[in-house]
């Protein structure tokens, strides 16, 4: 299924189609890329900066997956999602009066925060600076920001937040522990 606003790839989960369409409903997003299954939304997302692909769909544009097989995250670290992993991008044009990409990675992470605690309140977050969204002593959302030589005014954002099971990764030299907002809570949460 596909038009100018939205392209759906497999069979993904009806309640995450649902809520691709309140955003463009609601104008947060202006068009979506959302797929069963794909490497990684990142990588995805930086593909349509090539030129040779000329990026037709407005933006911001959002790119999610029920399942990413080759996510990566700081210092190439590896990082298998399933389907209780909320993992996504977004394809931005920041402008001139953006925060430089430090500020919004911090940014970014003060969002996800703040939706976790109005969510699940009383449950508390920090930040470990830049990219690291901690609850009850583990790393539970972590944020990746990319961008290319070829369109730089361009920014992708990459999100990845445990919901119901921590992703599988490659944890040699994690300092961190990782877990989910189930473990956190002991609540079911739907991504």
């Amino acid at each position: 299924m596909g038009n100018e606003q939205l392209t759906i790839s497999g069979d993904v989960d009806p309640s995450g189609s649902a809520a691709v369409n309140r955003l463009l409903n609601d104008q947060i997003i202006a068009s979506a890329w959302y797929a069963e299954s794909t490497t990684s939304t990142n990588t995805v997302a930086l593909d349509q900066l090539d030129p040779a692909k000329a990026l037709s769909s407005p933006l911001p544009r959002l790119f999610l997956t029920d399942r990413q097989t080759s996510g990566r995250g700081r210092r190439g670290r590896d990082w298998l999602s399933s389907d209780q992993t909320l993992t996504f991008s977004i394809l931005l044009e920041p402008g001139d009066d953006a925060p430089q990409s430090d500020l919004l990675s911090l940014a970014v992470g003060v969002g996800i925060a703040q939706s976790i605690e109005f969510d699940l309140a009383p449950l508390r977050t920090h930040i470990k600076w830049p990219n690291d969204v901690y609850v009850g002593g583990g790393k539970v959302a972590g944020i990746l920001l990319e961008t290319t030589g070829v369109a730089n005014d361009r920014v992708v954002v990459g999100v990845g937040l445990n919901v119901g099971a921590p992703p599988e990764m490659d944890d040699s030299g994690l300092a961190a522990k990782v877990c989910s907002l189930h473990e956190a809570t002991g609540r079911i949460t739907g991504r």
